[in-house]
């Protein structure tokens, strides 16, 4: 059986994708899910909760990397449609501004976010959504 990563347009195979990491910073994309009022005041913050591949349970934003020839904006949505469901009705912005940008390295001690598999830059969004939010892929709840 061949490995669907191989033949999607974006996706590296497991190996390219190791040897890139060893070599280059990848550049990922992460979401804090929020509800707000008709004010546009935040009501509430979404977490995603998730067991890890250790089995320790935990609570993760919404994330993943950003797709050779994927503009950033359609990165955001397919994660959030990923990790929320397709009737989350995430809002974004005609021009998307990260609340701050996220250094993952191997080495810990640089920066408070550590990654041991490699050294990636994340932009972290604030988005507001307002359908319903139901946990696929990996995520419990």
């Amino acid at each position: 059986m061949s490995d669907l990563t191989d033949t999607t347009p974006g996706w590296l195979s497991s190996d390219e994708l190791e040897m890139a990491r060893a070599r280059m910073p990848i550049l990922y994309v992460e979401a804090v899910p929020v509800r707000v009022d008709d004010s546009g005041e935040v009501t509430s913050i979404g977490m995603l909760l998730r067991i890890g591949p250790d089995g320790n349970v935990s609570r993760t934003l919404v994330s993943g990397r950003v797709l050779h020839h994927e503009r950033v904006r359609d990165a955001l949505l397919r994660h959030l449609e990923k990790d929320l469901g397709p009737v989350a009705l995430p809002r974004l912005p005609a021009s998307l501004q990260p609340f701050t940008v996220a250094e993952y390295f191997p080495t810990q001690g640089l920066t408070p976010y550590h990654d041991p598999r490699q050294h990636a830059v994340s932009l972290a969004y604030i988005v507001p959504v307002t359908g319903d939010c139901q946990p696929r892929q990996d995520a419990l709840d």
